[in-house]
């Protein structure tokens, strides 16, 4: 099986959108980019070579680009309009922190994407970071939803859905996109009822 190339995945994407009249849009990751810019394949020209060239250009394209990394953010808000995340997971076991602090990543990306556990504490209680960020003008995808493991708490993934939903957040990362439709129609229908 050979591996598709990103160019590849753009065409399909773009042949998707027009079968299925949704548009798809793209959320392309930079994995380790210091390490490869430091072996000599720093990847941000051809990354951002290849969605200019397919016409992604502006903030408004669906397109998010993200990555763990500051640095490659910061050179890439130089260069284009397509909107960046900040992947950020806890400082560590013993401080719940945010790797990153928001008011940095602010003047640099258009989002955030952080661990759940950054936004829900042991307790189960809200952290205030959906909301810290939205204050900055910042859009929050939290990953990763499985139906499979589920934290502990939740009797099904649509409860663990719906609270996050209930949090405020803008999007998310789940490896069950099906479940994770149909519980934020779920959502949607039941906060409609309440009105």
């Amino acid at each position: 099986m050979e591996i598709p190339t990103f160019a590849e995945v753009i065409a399909l994407a773009k042949r998707k959108s027009l079968e299925t009249g949704r548009e798809i849009g793209l959320y392309p990751e930079t994995k380790s980019p210091g390490y490869h810019a430091r072996i000599g394949l720093d990847f941000a020209a051809p990354l951002l070579g290849a969605l200019h060239d397919a016409g992604y250009r502006e903030r408004d394209d669906k397109v998010f680009i993200q990555s763990f990394e500051p640095e490659i953010l910061r050179r890439l808000r130089r260069q284009t309009k397509l909107r960046l995340v900040m992947l950020l997971f806890p400082k560590s076991a013993l401080d719940p922190a945010p790797s990153i602090g928001l008011d940095e990543v602010a003047g640099f990306v258009d989002g955030i994407g952080p661990s759940k556990r950054l936004l829900i504490g042991p307790d189960g209680t809200p952290t205030g970071l959906v909301t810290d960020a939205h204050a900055r003008g910042l859009e929050v995808h939290p990953w990763t939803f499985r139906d499979d493991r589920l934290p502990g708490g939740f009797d099904t993934p649509y409860d663990e859905y719906a609270l996050f939903f209930a949090l405020g957040v803008d999007g998310l990362f789940s490896d069950f996109p099906d479940t994770a439709r149909s519980a934020r129609a779920i959502y949607r229908a039941r906060k409609e009822l309440v009105k």
